[in-house]
């Protein structure tokens, strides 16, 4: 599959599907692989799908372009809240990279959590664009690693599970295992002007 899925993409999958079929002398139509690939996928039928393809193309964009906008890109991740037991979205610093959170020197990257400030409630991210994605994840010879950490599933498994878009061209993954570790995601995101501003300024003294 390409990172993100297409009409086109799924028409050739389900063609491959139904030939394979075919071959096997299973008689089938090709309505019929379209409609089984759909429900591999985790949709209740085809429509169910079709209906997430609409859905979805308002939400993937060009993303290469946005790379040049430097004051625009930003990290941000999820910490474990104690007081209401959820993760909630927390911001880094204008300027910090995925290089940042992916150092390999824990001190640096222990610094760098401490400066991250928490997304107000009033602060929406909704028009944010994923462009990089550095997964951690927990023991990949025990438990992989999911959707959003394969180059060839970010981009539909940030769709399904954020408010957020994604990069056309596919969004970039770095993977670490973290052993015993948490899982944790750091999404590169770049934002409108305005809503970077707003987000710069939570940093402001």
């Amino acid at each position: 599959m390409e990172n993100h899925i297409t009409q086109d993409s799924f028409k050739a999958q389900a063609k491959k599907l139904f030939t394979a079929m075919k071959n096997r002398g299973i008689e089938l139509k090709l309505s019929d692989a379209q409609e089984s690939l759909a429900i591999s996928l985790g949709y209740k039928n085809l429509a169910a799908f079709n209906g997430m393809l609409k859905l979805d193309a308002s939400r993937v964009v060009p993303g290469k372009p946005l790379y040049a906008k430097k004051d625009n890109l930003f990290v941000v991740s999820w910490v474990y809240n104690e007081d209401n037991g959820s993760d909630d979205l927390v911001v880094y610093p204008p300027g910090t990279s995925i290089d940042d959170v992916a150092s390999r020197d824990w001190r640096l990257v222990h610094e760098l959590n401490k400066t991250a400030r928490p997304v107000p409630d009033d602060l929406s991210l909704n028009a944010g664009v994923v462009l990089e994605n550095f997964a951690e994840v927990s023991d990949i010879n025990k438990h992989g690693i999911h959707d959003g950490a394969h180059e060839k599933t970010v981009n539909a498994w940030v769709l399904e599970h954020f408010y957020f878009k994604v990069a056309a061209e596919g969004v970039k993954v770095y993977v670490s295992d973290r052993g015993d570790g948490a899982s944790k995601d750091h999404f590169l995101i770049w934002l409108p002007d305005d809503v970077a501003k707003a987000v710069s300024s939570l940093f402001d003294e």
